[in-house]
């Protein structure tokens, strides 16, 4: 990972974190905005390195680009609707082509389900850790469990230009169904 790269993508995460913290700085809830940062670093870096990485396991280039009107309109949406509303897209993972080489639908499925299979491994970890821990340990777990669901679901929509786009265009629907099918049994679980 290059510098730019690095800036990107630090870039992006501490702009997701603001926006989506900002209610409880305002409340002055530190153990919530401790609890978010947590669950927005681990979970956005992970699925973006998961696409990448996948990547090139795959024998392709990728790297991480910031969108900086992405980044704007997250914070503007962030602190106008005191975290309760991101509209989060500050960047995402693209793959470079190199000699007319093309992509075949099933690296692009896999590429694509890397960042939310990511995700659904983080949640049903801190899923798992959340009946064996207290306090805010707790409060931290069950944070983490429904950002990264979170994370999962919204990325599985098929909707350009969403990892779900891709795997239920290019690749097998039975996939896409089965991580989606997942994503919302533990976003409903996180919340319980």
């Amino acid at each position: 990972m290059d510098s730019k790269e690095l800036i990107d993508l630090v870039t992006s995460v501490a702009c997701l974190v603001v926006a989506s913290s900002f209610w409880y700085v305002v409340k002055g809830d530190m153990l919530h905005v401790y609890a978010l940062s947590t669950a927005i670093v681990l979970g956005f870096v992970m699925h973006e390195i998961g696409h990448r990485q996948v990547a090139k396991a795959l024998g392709y280039t990728s790297r991480y680009r910031a969108w900086y009107l992405g980044m704007l309109l997250t914070l503007i949406s962030g602190i106008a609707s005191m975290g309760r509303f991101l509209f989060a897209a500050t960047g995402a993972v693209e793959i470079e082509v190199h000699n007319l080489r093309r992509i075949d639908k099933d690296s692009i499925t896999l590429m694509a389900l890397a960042g939310p299979i990511v995700n659904i491994v983080i949640s049903l970890t801190a899923l798992a850790m959340v009946p064996i821990v207290t306090g805010s340990a707790r409060i931290v777990a069950t944070t983490l469990a429904t950002i990264n669901a979170f994370l999962a679901f919204f990325n599985l929509l098929p909707l350009p230009p969403l990892d779900g786009h891709k795997v239920y265009v290019y690749g097998r629907r039975d996939l896409w169904v089965a991580a989606v099918v997942v994503s919302v049994a533990l976003l409903v679980a996180s919340m319980i």
